[in-house]
């Protein structure tokens, strides 16, 4: 029958519930804990092998999370899974679940239980890689649960199995490796090798730092700080114990916490504090009964009686003493035996009981003589020299792979080189290959930008042309309006005058001999001509009759009777008829340099020739006159010569002036579009 996940989760709140009920009820609701977790556990073994290892795995999941809220309850889960595991020869849930379980009996002191399931494991752990590190975890096991039962001997030869297994193993977990020289370094500091104990100490305590393993570090820090005060250096231990205390409690493991606590009490104790020795012990104690581990809560109970034994309240330190004595026995702890039973004496040799002081005396001296036998002597022996030996042999091993290394490497020298050079060659083609895609990508883009450039340019050429053409064409007509007030306004009224002075004259006779009259009405005459001229030149109307050749010859011929100048138009081919603006701006061009010969350049002879071929009008001014430098230095900065200027860059022509003493020269070339 399947359970959903959900059903699942609320059974196990309700175990939950039932434990945490209180302490009256504690054993029925271990029973009923039991009963439920063994009927879910029947209805989960029913499902198919797959099913069954997804719920194996839900299991030790779930064991997990009620690790830190009721071991008992986790305890049960994993018993549960690792039957299981061992009927569906599910072989790593039989491995990961017997660590977890082994880690649970040497908490509560079951230190055989502990030996026994690792041992079941032995050959699991052997089959698999090295480089999953189970048999460096086995052997630790084995090592911590020897080590705390006070079988040194074996401790000491699973602690250089552990090392032996890591050296040679391919495992790079570092977790796995500050574990075993954290628990190798334990029997050499007992037996008096500080020295060596500190090395491994010191490692582990640079990989925790390297790793952030706080929880590992706060055991490194208790082991170095009980080292250092059995090497009588408080100052150091002190040190190392505040550290572990100053670890987060999140992070900070709890039987590290009770070995710091109660190595402070100690050194208090040393220093005659013993208000501050007793308030450490308490902490240790308190933190030991949250924990509820044997081995830390036998530490806490020995600091306590024995701050109490200092304090002289003996009554106090022989109920804690006795009760931590309890505990070692049922644990197998011969350690933590042997310092119940030293203090046991001290008390009762102090209060004069010499009886029990001798019992306990003597039970002493057994349980150290027990420990300090020849058997651990040559198992530290043994590991010392065993470690050196591997050290040895991984560096023999090591330059043996340097030596296959490099025959390798030149071995393969020649294969490398071909590939290297090919991979070379083929990256510079790649490079040649996208170096021109990227030129010719480049030169499509500036083409793209001078044509862009190039339309816009043309674009405002074409509107700066406009909007002269408009000036021009603007001032024309101004031009033709103001000649048109001057021939029909003034010359008009100034002809009336005209009449009315002849009509004087006829009127009286006697005015034929006036010589003022005559000058004035001559002066009249002279000055409607004049007008009269300004008002052909304003509106060329030869212009528009005959076309720009002739007008321009007979403002010539003009100009020439008017100022002496001689004055020569010619014409080289055939010159078509223009638009008439153009032949306008022209005419306006040719006026103004011929009035610029007659006014500047002292010149008696002049030339306008006209040139016509394949579209293109070439025009042609000279004279023979001293020129006019002022206006070529200036960069034709005269009001005339900017309107030259400015006519010819409507019509999009070209304007060259050359100035020597021979004379002066203007070349313009204009495209004609008929």
């Amino acid at each position: 029958m399947h359970i959903s996940n959900l059903h699942k989760t609320k059974i196990y709140l309700v175990v939950l519930k039932i434990y945490l009920a209180g302490a009256a009820i504690s054993c029925a609701a271990k029973a009923l804990a039991q009963g439920v977790i063994a009927n879910e556990a029947q209805n989960i073994f029913s499902f198919p092998p797959k099913e069954r290892i997804d719920n194996i795995r839900y299991l030790i999941k779930r064991a997990a999370q009620l690790k830190h809220v009721d071991r008992d309850s986790s305890f049960l889960l994993y018993r549960s899974a690792l039957q299981e595991s061992y009927n569906s020869s599910y072989e790593e849930g039989i491995v990961n679940i017997s660590f977890r379980l082994s880690d649970y009996y040497c908490r509560k002191g079951l230190y055989d239980s502990s030996i026994s399931i690792n041992l079941r494991i032995f050959r699991f752990c052997r089959q698999e890689s090295p480089s999953k590190g189970n048999l460096v975890r086995l052997y630790n096991n084995l090592a911590q649960a020897n080590f705390f039962k006070g079988e040194f001997s074996a401790a000491t030869q699973f602690n250089y199995k552990a090392l032996y297994e890591l050296y040679k193993g391919e495992t790079r977990n570092p977790e796995l490796a500050i574990i075993t020289y954290t628990l190798t370094a334990r029997p050499l500091s007992l037996f008096g090798d500080h020295k060596t104990a500190l090395k491994f100490l010191e490692f582990a305590e640079y990989l925790a730092l390297r790793s952030r393993k706080e929880r590992l570090l706060s055991h490194i820090y208790s082991d170095l700080a009980t080292i250092y005060y059995n090497q009588k250096i408080w100052q150091k231990s002190y040190e190392y114990c505040r550290r572990v205390l100053s670890i987060n409690p999140e992070n900070c493991d709890g039987t590290a916490y009770v070995t710091a606590a109660s190595t402070l009490a100690y050194i208090c104790i040393l220093h005659k504090e013993k208000q501050k020795a007793l308030l450490y012990a308490r902490k240790a104690f308190k933190k030991s009964e949250t924990i509820k581990e044997s081995g830390a809560g036998i530490n806490a109970l020995i600091a306590l009686g024995y701050a109490c034994y200092c304090s002289k309240n003996y009554r106090q330190a022989v109920h804690y003493l006795k009760k931590g004595l309890r505990e070692a026995e049922r644990t197998g702890g011969k350690q933590e035996m042997a310092n119940c039973h030293g203090l046991l004496a001290n008390i009762y040799r102090d209060r004069k009981r010499f009886k029990e002081a001798l019992y306990h005396q003597e039970i002493y001296n057994n349980i150290k003589d027990s420990l300090w036998s020849r058997e651990n002597i040559e198992s530290l022996h043994k590991i010392r020299v065993n470690y050196d030996l591997i050290r040895k042999n991984a560096t023999l091993t090591e330059k043996q792979l340097l030596i296959t290394s490099q025959n390798n490497t030149i071995k393969d020298m020649y294969i490398w080189i071909i590939c290297i050079s090919s991979g070379c060659l083929i990256i510079v083609i790649l490079s040649i290959f996208k170096h021109k895609k990227e030129i010719f990508i480049k030169s499509l883009q500036s083409e793209r930008i001078s044509n862009l450039q190039h339309k816009s340019e043309i674009l405002e050429q074409e509107q700066e042309i406009a909007l002269l053409k408009a000036m021009m064409k603007g001032g024309e007509k101004e031009r033709a309006r103001l000649a048109i007030e001057l021939h029909d306004g003034v010359i008009g009224q100034l002809s009336i005058i005209k009449t009315l002075f002849n009509a004087f004259q006829n009127r009286y006779p006697v005015l034929d001999h006036a010589v003022d009259y005559k000058d004035a009405v001559q002066q009249f005459d002279d000055t409607i001509l004049e007008l009269r001229k300004i008002t052909h030149n304003l509106i060329p109307e030869i212009l528009l009759q005959e076309g720009l050749y002739d007008a321009v010859h007979l403002f010539c011929d003009r100009i020439s009777q008017a100022t002496g100048v001689q004055i020569n138009v010619s014409l080289s081919g055939i010159m078509p008829p223009l638009d008439p603006d153009t032949e306008l701006s022209i005419y306006r061009i040719i006026q103004e340099l011929v009035q610029n010969i007659v006014k500047h350049a002292h010149a008696t002879k002049a030339l306008v020739h006209f040139t016509y071929h394949a579209g293109t009008l070439g025009i042609t001014i000279e004279d023979n006159g001293s020129g006019f430098n002022k206006y070529a230095r200036e960069g034709y900065s005269g009001m005339g010569l900017k309107n030259i200027n400015t006519r010819i860059n409507a019509l999009q022509g070209n304007f060259e002036m050359t100035n020597n003493s021979y004379g002066t020269s203007v070349y313009i070339d204009l495209n004609i579009t008929q």
